[in-house]
């Protein structure tokens, strides 16, 4: 049997535990704490997300494509050393000012006051959140793929999910917003220890060797940092945004609408985590032809399996959101809006992942600078004007020019349709 189907099918499985663990979380709290104070601690995953993709200064995808083209060399030690530097000074000092403006914040940016004890718990997470996803891109550059996933959600997951049960079976009273969060910030504490182990007891990697100035690796890492940036405006901004302009209860249906909605791009995932490495390292090779193959058999398996899985949500979606409680219902229509620019992005295919490989992050730079505007003025402009629909269809709209923009580069640049 081929090394890569192999692959992909492991990666497969452990990013169908992820995915399955993600969704209990999200229907475990819900159901826990009901839609308002559940509103509030998702509000602070998605900032958390949001916060852990800027501080990584687009590090992740220099690290994969340095691991991946150089493994375990010193070369590749010292890049993977040096961007753990940098984004532990970059976090720290900056977790530590959120924490003492977290008032100020929760009623500025928010106008929910009572927002701040769970933002001080979450941002205390925030260096080891940005760590362990850094050393994740580590993991996927030597085809380790359980390693990969593990470090990218199902760790923390699986992690958050074993504390939240156990806590609340033991201490049901103790359960809150705050406990939550406080709950989450130290799993992503347990998960960085045991992803920093997993790592540095290979034989023949160090932790010493690094170069603070690396002009180099920050050339790089720089383009990609504001392609990160504007990502996290496409996949983050509808919900921040609607985190200042809706009640907390819609908050909550519209995270618990997104997290579902994005089981669609599973298996894009999936065969993103097997291909992108091999993307990075075929084009180290010259050989633009397998590349061209591989992007193609990944784009067409994607939306094979995916289009079954929209059919099945534009059919039993109040079912689905019912999941999370009976009042999650109502955010049954915000999960088809969602479902529309996951099948979109499915349909572009590894576009976004084949020019951070191939070193067109310049490129996917414009692309993020155009759509990443344009993805905070439409939540901004549908979200007052349609509450919390408006921002379910910002987010739709953002994330299906993204991709398409991305597609469009792919065919300029290497000079085929990943889908054609």
């Amino acid at each position: 049997m081929s090394p890569l189907i192999i692959k992909t099918a492991i990666a497969g499985a452990a990013r169908v535990v992820a995915g399955v663990i993600a969704f209990t979380v999200t229907a475990a709290v819900a159901r826990a704490l009901g839609s308002e104070a559940s509103g509030l601690f998702f509000l602070g995953v998605s900032l958390l997300a949001a916060l852990t993709m800027f501080f990584r200064l687009g590090l992740d995808g220099v690290v994969l494509r340095i691991i991946a083209t150089e493994p375990l060399s010193l070369k590749a030690q010292v890049g993977l050393n040096t961007a753990l530097l940098w984004v532990t000074l970059a976090s720290v000092p900056s977790a530590l000012l959120i924490f003492v403006l977290s008032d100020f914040i929760s009623v500025f940016f928010f106008s929910k006051p009572e927002f701040a004890s769970l933002l001080r718990w979450f941002i205390l997470g925030l260096p080891a959140f940005a760590l362990f996803t850094t050393l994740s891109s580590a993991f996927q550059g030597q085809h380790r793929m359980i390693a990969t996933v593990m470090f990218q959600r199902l760790g923390i997951s699986a992690c958050f999910l074993t504390l939240f049960m156990s806590c609340l079976f033991a201490f049901p009273n103790e359960i809150n917003a705050v406990s939550t969060a406080a709950m989450y910030a130290i799993s992503s504490v347990v998960v960085l220890i045991v992803g920093l182990f997993i790592w540095y007891k290979q034989p023949g990697i160090v932790a010493i060797p690094l170069q603070f100035k690396k002009l180099e690796m920050w050339s790089s890492s720089s383009n990609m940092w504001v392609t990160s940036i504007m990502g996290i405006v496409v996949n983050c901004s509808g919900v921040l945004v609607a985190g200042a302009y809706v009640q907390t209860f819609e908050l909550a249906y519209l995270v618990a609408a997104q997290r579902t909605a994005g089981l669609i791009a599973f298996v894009l995932m999936v065969i993103n985590t097997v291909a992108m490495p091999r993307y990075a390292n075929l084009w180290s090779k010259s050989d633009p032809a397998a590349i061209r193959r591989l992007a193609k058999i990944s784009s067409r398996t994607a939306l094979f399996i995916a289009v079954p899985v929209v059919v099945f949500i534009v059919f039993f979606a109040d079912d689905i959101m019912g999941l999370f409680g009976k009042d999650f219902e109502h955010g049954a229509h915000l999960l088809l809006i969602l479902a529309i620019g996951q099948l979109v992005d499915v349909a572009s295919g590894s576009a976004v992942g084949l020019l951070m490989m191939t070193g067109f992050e310049r490129n996917l730079r414009r692309v993020a600078l155009f759509t990443g505007p344009l993805s905070i003025v439409c939540a901004v402009w549908f979200t007052s004007v349609w509450g919390v629909t408006g921002a379910a269809i910002a987010m739709a709209l953002g994330l299906s020019l993204h991709n398409l923009a991305a597609l469009a580069v792919v065919r300029h640049r290497l000079g085929f349709w990943p889908l054609g």
